[in-house]
């Protein structure tokens, strides 16, 4: 069933790939990256633990002082952490209410007029929840400031300035990059953003990948979980390039494993964030039973693909965040401790 559903889906991505009145560009070129001359093993500088990161599994930078914890609560969603005061505040409820969401995800973090807004997308509901951060902590529940429709079958959406780019599956083009406007929903730009064989174009992005915005909204990164590669493009325009520590690996063999078992069992890059400068992204390169006994690496990477570093880590972790300053760099454990790094 499986074997046949995406030999369909292969189809429609060729017509879809003809359809003159929506660019569609495929991947450019496919470097190697060399080993950079920093590579080391960093060491935490600080921990934290207790109940507040119970049931934690990603983390996201809010402020210098601020961290924000997406948790498996049965109230709230979200937490937020002061590094100074090891304070935290809860926001987001769980459910179907007005201001909740079953499942959520924060897509990122703006601040306007001295006011910080964290984008969430409602999973469940196909909305893009804009949260007036400074106020939800100071009135001690979530305050939103905007509520935005999505297009259908939305996975993740990003603000880039007065668009919205929102990656959308199993609609007519398969899987698709769609710039767009937010209240006219009329599409502006399509992006397929893997080519090449297009049976892998197919199928690639059903394997997942760790997505981030260069804060100035130019460019766009993809770690793929399930491919030895990050994916860079910019967003406006058509460069486009497929970056590799090693080998690039476009092995169709881990397609095959999708369709014959629902699953791959080797992941390469499981976490990652973006500063105005690089990439960070987290590296197992392990087979999946074996991720929590793994201890992973940090790959750095410029905006034009270039290997800056590679930091070795003591801890096994499941999510990472770069400080506002890019001097710092924080991780959750899979055993929910929080760690801080200071790098160079």
């Amino acid at each position: 069933m499986k074997k046949s559903v995406c030999i369909a889906l292969l189809a429609v991505f060729v017509f879809s790939s003809c359809n003159s009145n929506q660019r569609v560009f495929q991947i450019g070129d496919s470097i190697v990256s060399r080993i950079p001359g920093v590579e080391k093993t960093i060491t935490a500088s600080d921990t934290f633990t207790g109940p507040c990161f119970e049931g934690s599994y990603s983390v996201y930078t809010i402020s210098d002082s601020v961290l924000v914890l997406n948790v498996r609560d049965d109230n709230h969603i979200f937490r937020a952490f002061n590094i100074r005061n090891n304070s935290y505040v809860d926001f987001m409820g769980k459910g179907r209410g007005p201001d909740e969401v079953v499942t959520g995800s924060i897509s990122g973090v703006r601040t306007i007029n001295d006011t910080i807004l964290i984008d969430v997308v409602g999973i469940n509901e196909q909305i893009l929840y804009s949260i007036d951060f400074n106020s939800t902590i100071k009135e001690g529940k979530t305050v939103i400031r905007e509520r935005v429709d999505l297009l259908p079958e939305t996975i993740s959406t990003y603000i880039i300035g007065d668009d919205l780019l929102s990656e959308v599956f199993y609609d007519d083009d398969i899987f698709s990059l769609k710039l767009y406007n937010g209240k006219s929903h009329i599409v502006s730009r399509m992006e397929q953003p893997f080519g090449g064989d297009e049976y892998l174009a197919v199928c690639q992005p059903l394997l997942g990948s760790v997505k981030r915005v260069k804060p100035d909204g130019a460019l766009f990164s993809m770690a793929m979980i399930y491919f030895n590669e990050v994916n860079i493009f910019d967003i406006k325009g058509n460069n486009h390039i497929s970056v590799s520590i090693s080998k690039h690996t476009n092995d169709l063999s881990i397609v095959s494993d999708y369709l014959k078992n629902g699953h791959t069992n080797h992941i390469y890059y499981w976490g990652g964030e973006v500063s105005d400068n690089a990439i960070y992204a987290l590296y197992y390169n392990c087979d999946i039973g074996l991720i929590e006994d793994t201890l992973p690496v940090i790959h750095v990477f410029s905006w034009d693909g270039q290997l800056k570093a590679i930091y070795h880590l003591n801890e096994s972790l499941r999510s990472i965040t770069i400080s506002k300053d890019g001097r710092s760099l924080y991780g959750v454990s899979w055993d929910e401790v929080l760690y801080r790094y200071e790098l160079d």
